[in-house]
Parts: structure tokens; sequence; C-alpha cells
């Protein structure tokens, strides 16, 4: 009996999750869609450097997603297949982005030497058996995606941050260089470079400029 609860319980929650993330997918067609490539942010100086690459590239996406555009994450790395998988994606615009530190007094350094690896492990269901198990596992696989995918999102966010309140010094700089191009070359690319300085240690330098990065290439997509 309780077994039979559990699963009953399963059922009800994942399809409630799945019509919910049915419901918003289909309740606005996106008017753009954004390709996001892996941001060039390996920060310091030779084997000082640290790839913090994926964890940039999610805090971009969550500031970019929303119900009027997709945003996508490219897995190429040279221009020619970073077009190809574009135009395969349909996007209709691509990001590129770059970080870099400056260290204040001497010259280049790593501010994310406590940076740990984001999670990207999918969460399973429990052995159940029999037509009860399969039911849950149809029904919840798309709100068991889009949770997972959320949770490493939410890990690589809070990587960074506890890299920065352990690693960002007053007057150290930070500086994201993007470029937003339009797929198809129908207009000239938007390129520009952010800068902030720490006032304090342990200041968030990135998440404003994350969202100044989104909030100037949302507006630019939704535009055209």
């Amino acid at each position: 009996m309780a077994r039979q609860s559990i699963a009953l319980t399963l059922f009800v929650t994942a399809t409630l999750l799945a019509s919910a993330g049915l419901a918003q997918d289909t309740s606005v067609t996106p008017a753009a869609r954004i390709g996001i490539v892996l941001p060039k942010a390996q920060l310091g100086q030779g084997n000082s450097g640290q790839d913090v690459g994926e964890p940039v590239r999610q805090l971009l996406i969550s500031y970019m997603s929303g119900p009027r555009l997709e945003v996508v994450p490219l897995q190429a790395k040279i221009a020619a297949q970073i077009d190809a998988e574009a135009q395969a994606q349909s996007c209709t615009h691509v990001l590129y982005t770059s970080v870099e530190q400056k260290k204040a007094g001497k010259g280049m350094g790593s501010m994310f030497g406590m940076l740990g690896p984001a999670a990207s492990m999918l969460p399973g269901l429990g052995a159940m058996g029999g037509a009860s198990s399969a039911m849950i596992a149809g029904v919840a696989t798309q709100a068991i995606s889009a949770a997972a995918m959320q949770s490493a999102q939410q890990e690589a966010i809070a990587s960074l941050s506890q890299a920065q309140a352990g690693s960002v010094k007053a007057r150290d700089e930070i500086s994201v260089t993007y470029q937003f191009v339009t797929v198809g070359g129908a207009k000239a690319p938007l390129e520009e470079t952010l800068k902030a300085k720490a006032e304090e240690n342990g200041q968030d330098l990135l998440g404003p400029l994350a969202e100044q990065v989104a909030t100037k290439t949302v507006t630019a997509a939704l535009a055209q």
C-alpha cells in the first residue's frame, strides 16, 4: 500500500510538472533563438589560469532566458563549425564572449582558484518495478531533464559566487568583451568591452557584467 501511494504521488507530481512545462513552452512563440558559444574565460597567466568558460556561459544563460526568446549552448569551437551548428540549430543570433581579470598591483592573476566543477548528472528514478515505474519514467522525463539542467546551472553560478567571495580583492578589474552576431550577416555585429573594478574584497563583478551583456544583446535581438 505504501509503495502504491508513493508511486501515485510521484506520478501526479511528474504529470503536473511536465504539463506546466509544456504549457510554458507553447504559450509564447519565441521571437529569436540565440546560440551561446563557450566563452573564452581562462583567467590568469600560464599554468595558473583557470578555465571557467562553462560556468560563465551558464551565468549568461540564466540572465538571457525567458519566454520571448530561446537560448541554446553551442558546442562547436571554431568559426566554420560554429556557423554550421548555429544554422543547424535554427539560431537567429550567436553570442561570443571572453572574460579577463586584471589583479590590482602585480599584473594578471586567477580569480577562480576555488572554483569547483559544476554537476551535470541527471537525477534518476528508483527501481519501482512493473508498469507503474515505466509510466512514471515516461511522463517525468521532461520535468526531470529541466530540473537537472536548472540544478547544474545553479551549481555553476554558485561556484562563481564562491570563487569571487574568496579571490576578488579590492581594486581588481574584470572585463567582459562580447560580440553579438546576426546569423547570415544581415546586420553588423554588436561589439563592446564592459569593465568593473572591485571596491571591496569578495565583490561580485561578473554578475552585473553578465546582466549588462544580457540586457544589451536581448534588446538587440528583440528589436530586429
